[in-house]
């Protein structure tokens, strides 16, 4: 779960790394203000666009059958087996 927090957090927040790069690419270093002028709707737009692009790849490229059987997570001789989805 946490891995799954991590990536989304890491797509919407390219749009402004990259645009943070841009800016010291193109400057040398940000100037004063930078940020309070940023295009701040298409930086959130295609954050959101790429997180959504993220959750649907997700959703189509399951690993899991939806007919399946879970078999949630269990102790055997004093080690958790992981949870599972069998056919």
């Amino acid at each position: 779960m946490l891995k799954a927090v991590i990536q989304l957090l890491l797509a919407a927040s390219i749009p402004l790394l990259l645009y943070m790069a841009w800016i010291v690419i193109r400057d040398g270093r940000p100037a004063p203000g930078w940020l309070r002028d940023a295009p701040w709707n298409a930086i959130v737009v295609s954050g959101f666009c790429l997180v959504s692009a993220l959750l649907g790849y997700w959703a189509l490229t399951g690993t899991s059958d939806p007919e399946g059987t879970y078999s949630p997570p269990r102790v055997v001789d004093g080690e958790v087996v992981p949870g599972k989805v069998a056919d």
